[in-house]
């Protein structure tokens, strides 16, 4: 359970595949401001890097970290934090970093969670993220990363990264 001065995880009760409903950490980064995006009614290219690819092919490499961690809630629930620290270049090409977020699905494929995130890092190279959720949840999580060109100002290229694919397989976090 998260120390109880920190106030930015939030508790949500949801619904598990098998009907049951459980208490879920979840934990981003980001803020209300970010939230609005300047998207174009034009589309652009997505690019999804599967499996635990790290590099696109054009320019966009990431570096991801990652553990799990148990944890009891205030109310008894066990479950298991999945925590990824993740280092997104500001450029790839002529492009420039517009967003990061993270998007949580239902079993259903809709949306449950939109959170954009900040970076914790002042490096005009690297945007580094730090997100924390229920491991549940991470396996139904994308961490979204969109990149607008400066001179149109249009969104020109989104890349999808699956949370799932990066989740340790160790419960014990690292010594």
């Amino acid at each position: 359970m998260p120390a109880k001065e920190a106030k930015a995880f939030d508790v949500f009760r949801v619904q598990k595949s098998d009907g049951t409903m459980t208490d879920v950490w979840f934990s981003a980064s980001g803020g209300i401001g970010d939230l609005i995006s300047n998207l174009p009614s034009r589309e652009h290219a997505v690019i999804e890097l599967t499996d635990t690819a790290t590099d696109a092919g054009d320019g966009f490499r990431i570096k991801v970290d990652a553990i799990t961690l148990p944890q009891t809630t205030r109310t008894g629930h066990e479950c298991v934090l999945a925590i990824y620290d993740v280092d997104i270049p500001q450029r790839v090409g002529k492009s420039q970093l517009d967003q990061a977020a993270i998007e949580v699905f239902g079993n259903d494929g809709r949306t449950l969670v939109y959170a954009p995130l900040q970076s914790h890092k002042k490096d005009p190279q690297t945007f580094r993220v730090h997100v924390c959720v229920d491991r549940e949840l991470a396996a139904q999580s994308k961490l979204r990363c969109t990149y607008y060109s400066p001179s149109s100002e249009q969104i020109v290229k989104e890349y999808l990264i699956q949370l799932k694919d990066r989740l340790p397989s160790s419960l014990e976090p690292p010594k």
